[in-house]
């Protein structure tokens, strides 16, 4: 676990940028109950562009079923 400066150094950033990262969602912090943000190892991996970060994706798949009235393609004829 790693306190936001200890984390900024081994980044090589500022803590504020941290900050601005955590804001933005694009390096969210873990918090405490007590609301203190920290950082583990997972995050310092995903920081380096060691891990991706996951993302909430969702996938959306398009199908299209012929009918029996469809005419068939036409071909171009060159």
């Amino acid at each position: 676990m790693y306190k936001p400066k200890q984390f900024a150094d081994r980044l090589g950033v500022s803590v504020r940028t941290l900050q601005r990262s955590d804001k933005s969602g694009r390096l969210p912090a873990k918090r405490t109950l007590s609301n203190i943000r920290y950082y583990t190892d997972e995050d310092l991996a995903v920081a380096l562009g060691l891990k991706p970060l996951e993302e909430n994706r969702q996938v959306y798949i398009y199908c299209r079923v012929s009918s029996h009235n469809q005419k068939p393609e036409e071909r171009e004829s060159n």
